[in-house]
């Protein structure tokens, strides 16, 4: 018994120490990468901080100022320029592909795209996924374990030219509800049961370059599909 009160105590301390060393998970470095098994999508951390979003009315000016085509109401719905704290998360480095929404139509997990011309031609299956609808969005990123970025988020990745295609392609779902700026995550912006305007972001090809910032907000019905529209996914970590 002797010999024997030293082992378990120590084989008690391994098992301590083991523990430990589960829960001290190490953050990843700004920018670094992963490869999502369900999808092959390339996913991006995001760091935990304050982020200053939106736009004042001098850069409002600007953009008027650069864009004729461009009305006041739909550039200074960015105003005013705020801060927000955000928790670390993880975002796909580019827009959803047709392919990869085709793996989750075919594990029965999603619908294919109201329109499909683009999505079932073979030579776009690189190309962002569009006409879906936002709960044709949602059902995507539940299937690979994830879900829509908030568009704070969408906005401080989009600042940290963490990730791709983030204008000029297609408009990307977010999970937030078209409200005013400033943005408040708790006044219930981020139901997602209420059926009305979500916020969409990135900007599509037909808009005029102007408006391809990282600020610049638009929004659609959530049950409306549209050629414009596709999507990118966020995690939260464990």
């Amino acid at each position: 018994m002797g010999r024997a009160r030293p082992l378990l105590v120590g084989l008690a301390l391994l098992t301590l120490m083991v523990g430990c060393d589960r829960d001290q998970t190490p953050t990843p470095k700004p920018g670094g990468m992963r490869v999502r098994t369900a999808d092959g999508a390339e996913m991006v951390w995001v760091p935990g901080g304050t982020y200053t979003i939106g736009m004042d009315e001098a850069d409002v000016d600007r953009v008027m100022a650069e864009c004729a085509n461009c009305r006041r109401d739909r550039v200074d719905n960015a105003c005013p320029r705020h801060t927000v704290r955000l928790e670390g998360f993880w975002i796909d480095r580019r827009e959803v592909t047709n392919g990869q929404y085709r793996r989750c139509v075919e594990a029965g997990a999603c619908t294919p795209p109201r329109h499909t011309d683009a999505y079932d031609d073979p030579t776009q299956a690189d190309g962002p996924v569009t006409a879906i609808t936002w709960y044709q969005a949602v059902d995507y990123a539940r299937w690979v374990g994830g879900r829509l970025p908030t568009e704070a988020e969408w906005e401080a990745a989009c600042l940290g030219s963490w990730i791709e295609e983030a204008g000029g392609t297609v408009w990307e779902w977010t999970s937030t509800l078209y409200r005013l700026y400033p943005y408040d995550a708790t006044d219930g912006r981020e139901d997602p049961d209420l059926p009305r305007m979500r916020t969409v972001r990135g900007a599509a090809w037909i808009f005029d370059p102007t408006v391809e910032r990282c600020a610049f907000r638009y929004y659609s019905p959530q049950d409306i599909f549209s050629d414009q529209i596709g999507l990118r996914v966020a995690f939260s970590p464990p």
